[in-house]
């Protein structure tokens, strides 16, 4: 019986640690949406959720920069992309960076100016406590590291068009009396951003396993809770290497698997958002048409990813805007449906929708092999 058992658990993880997608020759080379579809379900909703809970798991308690979780994090993500491209059609690079700390500073310091025009508002205590303890936090990681990991794939046509898909795989717990970091809570990060980390794992494993004609980078970034420095450490090592190419744009991906019903503005389920520019700001137009481009089909009847264009500046892909690129994020209904967990040691995958986290992979997925196929 104990032989029974333990041969019944090597099978489940083997099937569920097996990376490398199997598709006949003629899926490697998809041409329509339908097979597009058929692609991304390919990857199940059990590999996903699998892919979730070992990469929140083995970080434990906290992937808070600097920590041993953050570390492990860091090795997962790494071992993970090598079992999806055991072929190497990609290339896979751990980019170790020293965080640009007085840009971080200067980050928070000009949120903090804002909040001193309405020193009558409620949260302007918070506001200076937040500001103070996270100058602190900065001199206190001053002499951490941080790690971004890249993982790129030619295309076979036009591989000087790219097409740069960003998820942070740093935690951060913020209490919500006093807005001070607390750096000894747990922080599963199992929304923010485990579930942004979990989906671009499984672009990884669809886009090694087919031909692409224009070229896609995945990166993982580290230090991004903290004022988006990894992103920045990403654009500012690759700028003249983004130069070289005809065309370069950006998405986020970001807490992707929270959705409910009963907190949801319009009580449904799926409702999820774009978020780009406002249609006064200068770049706009290049948001626009990378919207137009990753959702020209309905890549997923289960979601739907509503266009917002209001300057939604939370995430890593704003930094894009800044040097010029059209870039979006991918994420929750912010307005609608705001996950109350984020940032909170509550941030846990029991509280998730399984079912509204796949679709949100599969139409991600969908939305950058169509971008890449030109449909």
């Amino acid at each position: 019986m104990k032989f029974i058992i333990t041969a019944l658990i090597c099978l489940c993880f083997s099937t569920h640690s097996k990376a490398e997608l199997n598709l006949r020759s003629y899926e490697k080379n998809p041409k329509t949406e339908t097979a597009i579809k058929t692609l991304t379900s390919a990857f199940t909703k059990s590999q996903l959720e699998s892919i979730l809970r070992d990469f929140v798991g083995q970080a434990k308690p906290s992937r808070l920069i600097g920590t041993e979780g953050n570390i492990k994090a860091k090795e997962f993500i790494v071992e993970r992309i090598k079992k999806a491209d055991p072929k190497n059609t990609g290339k896979l690079i751990v980019d170790e960076f020293a965080p640009d700390f007085d840009r971080a500073k200067n980050f928070y310091q000009k949120d903090y100016q804002e909040a001193l025009k309405s020193p009558q508002d409620p949260s302007f205590l918070r506001w200076t406590n937040f500001t103070k303890d996270m100058f602190l936090f900065l001199e206190q990681s001053k002499n951490i590291k941080g790690a971004n990991i890249v993982w790129e794939k030619k295309g076979f046509i036009n591989s000087d068009q790219m097409l740069v898909v960003i998820a942070n795989y740093d935690t951060l717990v913020v209490d919500s009396k006093t807005y001070k970091i607390n750096q000894k809570a747990k922080m599963p990060g199992a929304d923010s951003n485990g579930s942004g980390v979990a989906v671009a794992l499984a672009l990884i494993e669809v886009l090694s396993s087919v031909e692409i004609p224009k070229s896609v980078s995945v990166v993982f970034t580290d230090f991004d809770e903290i004022a988006f420095t990894g992103t920045w450490a990403y654009l500012q090592k690759n700028k003249e290497a983004l130069k070289a190419y005809k065309n370069v744009s950006a998405l986020s991906l970001a807490m992707l698997g929270y959705d409910s019903k009963s907190r949801d503005r319009d009580r449904k389920f799926g409702n999820m958002s774009i978020y780009l520019r406002k249609p006064d700001e200068a770049g706009q137009n290049l948001d626009v048409k990378l919207v137009k481009q990753l959702s020209s089909r309905n890549w997923d009847e289960t979601v739907k990813f509503n266009t917002v264009p209001n300057g939604f500046n939370s995430s890593g892909h704003s930094l894009f805007w800044e040097q010029g690129y059209g870039a979006v994020i991918f994420t929750q209904n912010w307005e609608g449906d705001l996950n109350p967990n984020e940032h909170t040691s509550e941030d846990i995958i029991e509280t998730l929708n399984m079912s509204t986290l796949y679709g949100s992979y599969r139409y991600v997925t969908g939305a950058v092999l169509g971008w890449a196929l030109d449909l």
